[in-house]
This record gives C-alpha cells, structure tokens and sequence, in this order.
C-alpha cells in the first residue's frame, strides 16, 4: 500500500477531497445525505505539529477531541465526564445521565445484556480462530464463549473444542 506523505492537515485534506472526487469507489447514502467514498485510504505527516487540525472558522477544540477519544475508548456513555468537555452535549441526552446512539464506545465494549463478551470481543475471537484455522493450530475457543455470532462460526468452534477436549483438553 502507498502511503502519500503531507506537508500539512490541510494539504492532506486538499487531496483526499480531489480524491473522493474524481476517484471515488461507492457512492452511498448516509442519514439521507449523499455522499462519494473511498475506503482504506491512508496518509502521513511527518512533522507532530500538523497532526491536529487549527481552523478558527471550525471552532476545533483539540482538549475536547482528545477528551472523546478517551470517552470512547473507556466504554462510557454517561455526561460527567464528557460533559466537562462540552456541556452541550446534554441536551442529546433522554435523561440527563447518559448518552445513546453516539456513544459508541460504549456500545462496542459493553456486552449487550445477556451476552458474556462485546462485540469488540467477539471480533477479537473472530480473528483468533480464523488465526488458528489458517495456522491449523490445536488451540480451541469454547463455542459457548462465542455467543450470538454465525452459526456457522458456532459449529466449528464446537468441532475445533471436542476434537481438543478428545487429545486431554484445551491448551
């Protein structure tokens, strides 16, 4: 893959807009809004100053998006935390305590309920046990554990556990 290098956020932006259009790949409605994408697109800025976007126009608070990021990535979705950052978040909230749909975090890394993983972590389990199939390893990944996934994934990772638990059991 060939990773452009930029001088700027700006410079970056400039090109990844002449990309998507003239080289977009889909086009696709999201939310009502017609728009033109380009997937697995990459880029480099060599100099850490640039790597955060400074327009007065856009009102960026580089404090706030930091703040998110980590929100996110906490698994949270209440307001006392990100609502130090931006107290008009609030107002998205149905009761005051918690946000819904754009807390993603939370509902990426928080089991649903009555499930035992994330889907975080049902993807992580997705990876492990393609790794193990294509590797052909011996290692077994209970099917229990893999709760609501594919059916299919369910049937092999229940074969892959009585051929393991035949040869003495999990390693």
């Amino acid at each position: 893959m060939h990773t452009p290098v930029f001088r700027s956020v700006e410079d970056a932006y400039l090109a990844l807009l002449r990309l998507a259009t003239t080289q977009y790949e889909h086009r696709i409605d999201a939310r009502g809004n017609p728009a033109r994408e380009v997937i697995g697109v990459a880029f480099r800025l060599p100099d850490p100053r640039q790597r955060l976007p400074y327009l007065a126009t856009r009102g960026a608070n580089p404090v706030f998006q930091y703040a998110e990021a980590l929100w996110y990535l906490a698994g949270r979705r209440d307001l006392e935390m990100i609502g130090y950052y931006a107290p008009s978040m609030g107002a998205s909230s149905a009761d005051g305590v918690n946000l819904g749909g754009s807390a993603y975090g939370h509902t990426l890394l928080t089991p649903a309920p009555g499930e035992e993983v994330s889907p975080f972590e049902q993807v992580l389990l997705l990876f492990e046990l393609y790794r193990q199939i294509r590797h052909e390893h011996t290692v077994a990944v209970s099917p229990d554990i893999l709760g609501a996934l594919d059916p299919a994934l369910r049937w092999l990772a229940a074969r892959r556990w009585e051929a393991c638990a035949a040869a003495g059991g999990p390693r």
